[in-house]
């Protein structure tokens, strides 16, 4: 029997979908339940994303724009990236050495130990 043919199942939570759930907690009007909310809000990822390739580990939904995982496999960067118009490369290309200029940081502390 697979866990979905039981009435009762539970779902943990974890400090990075904590968050997550309560956005969708706010939204949940009083009538509907959280379980059918959250069953519809399932029903909505699954029929935008029914004919995509994309696993939903190599993604993140961060403000509403849909990003690949830090560690996800380099083509799937490679395909996010060949899509982006040239405003948003700018964006991410200043992102990126931000977060280079974190790490630089970080390694130049360790470094004066």
């Amino acid at each position: 029997m697979t866990k979905f043919e039981r009435s009762i199942i539970s779902v943990s939570l974890s400090k990075s979908t904590r968050e997550y759930f309560l956005k969708l907690d706010k939204l949940r009007p009083n009538h509907v339940s959280f379980s059918g909310m959250l069953g519809q809000a399932a029903n909505e990822y699954v029929s935008n994303h029914a004919n995509s390739a994309m696993k939903i580990d190599e993604f993140t939904n961060e403000n509403s724009v849909l990003m690949p995982q830090m560690y996800a496999e380099v083509d799937v960067w490679l395909k996010y990236i060949d899509k982006l118009d040239p405003n948003e490369i700018k964006k991410l290309q200043s992102r990126n050495a931000q977060i280079s200029n974190m790490i630089k940081k970080k390694v130049e502390s360790y470094l004066q130990w």
